[in-house]
């Protein structure tokens, strides 16, 4: 038996948290797992921590830019 990892279990948890959310369950899967893999891998990085911000800005962008298409459609 093998042991899930704890950015594993976040992000699980964090799946089912914002499928059960009317607004949030929008938000494609693959776009939070983005953002997870986004924060551990600059965790440790201070040079990198800009790149993270710009990344994670452009994954809240692009989910934010689909909500926003959507209420105008």
């Amino acid at each position: 038996m093998t042991s899930k990892s704890s950015v594993q279990e976040l992000k699980e948890q964090l799946l089912v948290a914002c499928s059960n959310n009317k607004i949030l369950r929008e938000i494609p899967d693959v776009k939070i797992e983005e953002m997870i893999d986004t924060l551990v891998l600059f965790q440790f990085s201070e040079d990198n921590r800009r790149s993270a911000q710009n990344n994670l800005d452009r994954i809240i962008n692009q989910i934010v830019n689909t909500f926003f298409e959507e209420d105008l459609s």
